[in-house]
């Protein structure tokens, strides 16, 4: 059954490349279609049924094969995109730790890139597939950290307070398929102390965390297994419900699921009871980002809203500093701002 006819072969690839730019549940630069697209003409179903039909086949099913990214594009680490965002991000939130899942580049490119997000410090764990990999980079001036263990599903490091206070934290890429995802858990009885944990799990906890599609209650059980085990406490985020958008399933519609979570054991809690986890939007990306401040404190470096104490009003100049702003012959927004910007500081 397989073609003969090196046109019609051509005619068969170009084909199917039109069906995979036309395909509604993913958008693929090219790049990453031309990898995702190679390997399937070596494929044993190509080889069974052709190219015509095998590789077309293949090519119409790559949202069943590959994890769904809706209508959103791919990008790596070291794409423009990327780095634009990231910029945009530290500069807002002020990380002292990033997180990178599925960086989609490691060794020498993957410095390159966070030379110019400004970290100093970093470990990238190699990246095999497009599903795969994570990376994590610090500012070692401000923070103490020591990568202690790597693997392909996480990296787990110890991060001193102080001369007196340590606590463990583990940044996580869960594997989707459920055989390969429990060999991740297997070192965490050895683990002492106060220990902190977040990423993305792949799975949801509660049947509540997902609209959409249909329920696998195994993996739900598998997931509660697992944080029992490690004796975690979930922490409660501010934010959206969801973190993660997939495809378009048709009848279901969009699948809407938390997959992105922060865990904690009791100790940790104990030593950081002000600290806050926040969703923020979703930004080049199926996933949700997750910020968390250990103070409680988040801040910004937009302009915060004017907010007038009341406790200025007993201070003994404050009639007569008011009454020197106001009587300037000027417009009466630039009189407000002459008021306003000196009680800021």
């Amino acid at each position: 059954m397989e073609d003969s006819d090196s046109d019609s072969e051509d005619d068969s690839e170009d084909k199917s490349g039109r069906d995979l730019a036309e395909c509604p549940t993913i958008r693929l630069i090219k790049e990453e279609e031309k990898r995702l697209r190679d390997p399937l003409k070596h494929s044993l179903i190509v080889k069974l049924l052709g190219k015509r039909i095998g590789y077309g086949f293949l090519c119409k099913k790559l949202y069943q094969i590959w994890k769904p990214k809706g209508v959103l594009k791919l990008i790596h680490l070291a794409s423009t995109s990327f780095i634009r965002v990231a910029k945009m991000l530290i500069r807002t939130h002020r990380h002292d730790i990033l997180v990178i899942l599925e960086p989609r580049i490691s060794g020498d490119k993957a410095v390159h890139v966070i030379l110019k997000l400004g970290f100093d410090m970093h470990q990238i764990d190699d990246v095999v597939g497009f599903s795969s990999g994570i990376g994590i980079l610090w500012d070692n001036v401000k923070v103490k950290l020591q990568v202690e263990t790597t693997h392909s599903q996480f990296i787990h490091c110890k991060i001193q307070e102080g001369l007196t206070h340590s606590w463990s934290f583990t940044a996580i890429y869960e594997n989707p398929r459920l055989d390969i995802r429990d060999d991740c858990w297997n070192t965490s009885q050895s683990i002492l102390g106060p220990w902190y944990v977040a990423g993305d799990f792949n799975e949801i906890a509660m049947s509540n965390e997902k609209m959409g599609g249909t329920s696998c209650k195994l993996a739900i059980a598998n997931l509660e297994t697992r944080f029992k085990i490690a004796s975690f406490k979930i922490l409660g985020a501010k934010g959206p419900k969801y973190t993660w958008k997939g495809s378009n399933q048709g009848f279901y519609g969009h699948v809407f699921k938390r997959l992105d979570r922060a865990l904690a054991n009791s100790d940790w809690v104990s030593q950081f009871p002000q600290a806050v986890v926040k969703v923020l939007p979703r930004i080049k990306s199926d996933h949700n980002l997750l910020l968390v401040d250990t103070t409680g404190l988040i801040n910004y470096s937009g302009q915060k809203p004017f907010r007038f104490e009341a406790i200025r009003i007993t201070h003994k100049d404050i009639s007569i500093f008011i009454n020197a702003q106001w009587d300037h012959p000027l417009h009466i927004t630039e009189k407000l701002n002459k008021i306003v910007d000196p009680l800021k500081r």
